[in-house]
């Protein structure tokens, strides 16, 4: 649990799993192992692998040159990995009051919405960082970037003790293992894709072990000490401008290739941005009801939410 300082014995499980490449290690083809991270902080890499692994292979993979080990695992606190970190014990409750949050919109959806997501994220924080009965490890001190880049590292320490193992027992003797496949202690170098915080994490890993970096690829570069200081400000410079070119491209496409273009006549990107603005606002007081088996109402929150994402 804590790698550096020792203050504590205790340890974390951490769930792994591995899409195992259609060559064996010993094929000439056999590209070695890419770690992936899917982002969040707090996303299952084990979900994530579980259910992309086809397109990623199909992405990576390029047939009779390169076939890859793909690993992927739940960071520590995380999904199946062990001890969790938990901030409401009973589900239950602990659902119901995503909800709550959902129900309350984003911050202008009503005159009280800012003020009761403030007080629910008081009261959520506040709660998480309750102190815990005497002498049981507390996970939410251990579950920094720093330690899950550390996890990564000891994750392909094993991987390396593991292929020179799976080469033994196909080539029978260790004689005959290519200098490639043997395990090298302290020396094994990460190949790795990572994905939003992914991105983050991967930096964070080459900033602390910059020898152990083989190949490493992130989709999301951000300011450091911006994410860090939870500002979150400079990813969205440029959000405005999105959504003006989709105004923009909307009314140079027309009806009816676009949807919210004029039907009848020209068509203008301030066309196009009023008609938006004038949907989301009539949603304000009025949900959109939808009649249904699982009955539901579309609220301007939902609107501004789908816009934005």
């Amino acid at each position: 649990m804590d790698y550096w300082n020792v203050t504590t014995g205790a340890t974390v499980s951490l769930a792994v799993i591995r899409s195992p490449a259609i060559v064996p290690v010993t094929d000439p083809r056999y590209g070695g192992v890419i770690l992936f991270n899917p982002g969040g902080p707090g996303g299952s890499g084990v979900g994530f692998l579980l259910g992309n692994s086809k397109g990623v292979r199909k992405t990576l993979d390029v047939e009779d040159q390169k076939h890859y080990d793909l690993l992927s695992f739940d960071p520590r606190g995380v999904g199946q990995s062990t001890p969790p970190v938990g901030c409401i014990k009973n589900p239950a409750l602990d659902h119901a009051w995503l909800l709550r949050v959902m129900e309350e919109g984003v911050f202008e959806a009503s005159d009280a919405a800012m003020g009761r997501l403030w007080s629910m994220s008081i009261a959520r924080s506040g709660s998480c960082s309750l102190p815990l009965p005497d002498g049981e490890p507390d996970i939410r001190k251990y579950v920094t970037t720093a330690s899950v880049a550390r996890d990564m590292l000891e994750i392909v320490e094993r991987h390396g003790e593991w292929r020179e193992a799976e080469a033994r027992r196909l080539l029978g003797t260790a004689a005959s293992i290519p200098p490639t496949l043997l395990y090298k202690p302290s020396g094994e170098k990460i190949q790795y894709w990572g994905f939003s915080y992914g991105t983050f994490l991967g930096n964070t890993f080459a900033a602390m072990f910059p020898d152990r970096v083989g190949r490493l690829v992130v989709d999301g570069v951000v300011d450091a000490y911006n994410y860090k200081k939870a500002l979150w400000s400079d990813n969205l410079l440029d959000t405005e401008k999105d959504l003006q070119g989709l105004y923009y491209h909307c009314a140079r496409a027309g009806y009816p290739a676009c949807a919210l273009a004029n039907e009848t006549g020209v068509t203008t990107a301030e066309g196009v941005k009023d008609r938006v603005l004038n949907i989301t606002y009539s949603l304000y007081h009025n949900p959109l009801p939808v009649i249904s088996p699982s009955p539901e109402v579309i609220t301007y929150s939902d609107v501004k939410n789908i816009i934005f994402a």
